[in-house]
Order: C-alpha cells, then sequence, then structure tokens
C-alpha cells in the first residue's frame, strides 16, 4: 500500500505550529533574563506554546486520533528542553549562558519544537491509500 500526506491536515497543523512560534517568540520577548521566581510566566510560556498549539492543531485536524497527537507532542515538548539546554551549554557554555539568562536556550528550544512539529505533521498527516 501507499501512502499520501492529506494536505489539508498539514496545512491545519502547520498554522498550529506558526502561531505556536508567534505566541512563542512574544513571550519569549517579554521574558527578562534571570528572572525572581514569580516572574516566570513569559519563559514558561515561552517553551510551551509550541507544543500547546501542535497538540490543539491535531485534534482539530483529527479529533479521533488525539491520543497519538497528545503522546508525540509530549515528546517533542520533553525532549526539545534537554537538546536545547546542552545545545547551548556546547554553544556558548554554562557561565555565559546563565549570564545571558538562558535567552539562547529559549530560542533553540523554540526552533526545535518547530522543526520537531513539522516532521511529526507530515508523518501524523500520512493516510494508506484506500484505507484509513
Amino acid at each position: 500500500m501507499t501512502q499520501s500526506i492529506t494536505w489539508r491536515r498539514f496545512a491545519v497543523i502547520a498554522a498550529g505550529i506558526a502561531l505556536g512560534v508567534v505566541g512563542a517568540l512574544l513571550a519569549r520577548g517579554a521574558a527578562i533574563p534571570n528572572p525572581p521566581p514569580a516572574k516566570l510566566g513569559p519563559q514558561v510560556w515561552a517553551v510551551i506554546a509550541v507544543p500547546l498549539a501542535t497538540l490543539a492543531a491535531s485534534i482539530a485536524a483529527a479529533p479521533r486520533r488525539w491520543p497519538a497527537a497528545a503522546g508525540w507532542t509530549f515528546v517533542i515538548y520533553f525532549f526539545s528542553l534537554f537538546g536545547a539546554a546542552r545545545l547551548e551549554r556546547l554553544m556558548v557554555g554554562e557561565q555565559a549562558a546563565t549570564d545571558a539568562g538562558h535567552m539562547l536556550y529559549f530560542g533553540l528550544a523554540i526552533a526545535i519544537q518547530a522543526l520537531a512539529g513539522l516532521v511529526f505533521a507530515a508523518r501524523f498527516s500520512r493516510s494508506v491509500a484506500g484505507g484509513r
């Protein structure tokens, strides 16, 4: 059997990812370096906006497949944070990252989540010809 991408489903998920990236970048822009614990809201939204928007768009595109969408978006969220932290440390070093308020980390997390979200969208949008 052959598989083809359902472009409508892919477009809905990609639009959700784009909205998530815009929201994450706005939150990152509002973030201040090294905030006190009471002011962590923008940082939280910067790392959760893309996966949350990806999940919402995936559920809108294919409501019956929500468990798979939830599982994969959680995997993207969870591992992108570790990847961004490791890349930041390799790129600028621990002390420089701390001095800069880990702003590179937030940018890397958003980029990794967006790229992984597009890969997910392409895989999630595949349908078997003549079937589902």
